[in-house]
């Protein structure tokens, strides 16, 4: 079967970059002109009658670029197996896939493609005068319009796994996490087994994918002490690899404030300080999960004698659980 493609062709021509599957064309361009050179070739395309199937079992290597990338092969493959035919009309495609999970899409299981194999022949050059026209043409309408191929081609270059690689882009965004733990410090307020419990509210910007930079509040509840701190800090986050499942560090500095205590005598009270907070973890998509250990400096003031004044250390130790926005 012969099908010719000077309506193809005639359409192409009104852009001055114009790319499809039955032309072949080297161009040179000069930045700001207003004509464009170009060498074009027409051919037609021979296409079988018979209608083929091919099934593939796409490798893990292979999947990691994407559905897309899978599709690509499949149709490389039929080709192929067809004695390299050039191109596939009216490919169609069944992909079967395992069930996913929250953090991770299903695997594909299998690939089957069907379509008609076709090979280009009869190659010659366009006419001259078909050249006169498109280029006054060209002149009449002005700029021609981007084709809308090209990025899409761009986002599937070789190399590029739109699936593993971060889904945040530059500007503001934040964080939302919860914790708890347990709670070591050296005082004659210190009770055994104290535990704390709490949750924090970062606002930054993510000056790329590696790295954010915020400002923070968290509140902190102390079960046997019935301390309530609220740390207010800078908030630093980076991030090893440009991947929506990634190693992360983060280190959170500032002053933690005592709201509420519960201790002995009324003329003595808690006075907050230092606050510091180094934290290890794993990105998962929007999700966070790391080690936390947080320092808080405190006083024990006396507002009979100040000589009685005391400082101690104390040291939170659990694990957070976040959500990046």
């Amino acid at each position: 079967m012969r099908k010719s493609l000077f309506l193809s062709v005639s359409a192409c021509l009104l852009l001055t970059s114009c790319s499809t599957t039955n032309l072949l064309e080297k161009t040179a361009t000069t930045a700001r002109t207003e004509t464009t050179v170009k060498a074009v070739t027409i051919a037609d395309l021979d296409v079988s009658p018979e209608r083929v199937s091919y099934t593939m079992r796409p490798s893990e290597e292979l999947q990691r670029g994407g559905e897309d990338n899978v599709r690509r092969a499949a149709e490389s493959e039929v080709l192929a197996a067809n004695g390299n035919a050039d191109v596939l009309v009216d490919a169609q495609f069944v992909i079967t896939k395992e069930s996913g999970s929250l953090f991770k899409s299903g695997k594909i299981t299998s690939v089957t493609v069907t379509g008609h194999p076709a090979r280009y022949k009869n190659f010659r050059p366009i006419p001259e005068s078909v050249w006169e026209n498109t280029i006054t043409a060209i002149n009449t309408v002005g700029t021609p319009r981007a084709n809308p191929l090209d990025n899409q081609r761009k986002k599937f270059e070789v190399g590029y796994n739109p699936v593993q690689h971060l889904s945040y882009p530059r500007g503001f965004g934040g964080y939302f996490s919860v914790f708890g733990g347990k709670v070591f410090t050296e005082s004659q307020y210190d009770h055994d087994n104290n535990w704390m419990a709490g949750a924090s509210l970062t606002l930054g910007v993510r000056m790329n994918p590696h790295l954010f930079v915020g400002v923070g509040a968290a509140g902190k509840y102390q079960f046997k002490t019935e301390f309530v701190r609220l740390p207010v800090f800078a908030d630093i986050h980076y991030y090893v690899l440009n991947k929506k499942i990634t190693p992360f560090v983060a280190l959170q500095g500032g002053y933690s404030f005592i709201l509420n205590d519960n201790l002995d005598h009324d003329y003595v009270s808690a006075k907050g300080g230092i606050y510091a907070s180094p934290i290890i973890g794993l990105a998962l998509g929007h999700f966070e999960i790391g080690a936390q250990y947080t320092y808080h400096k405190t006083t024990i003031k006396n507002e009979y004698n100040s000589d009685n004044d005391k400082d101690f250390d104390e040291h939170h130790v659990g694990l957070s659980l976040g959500i990046r926005f």
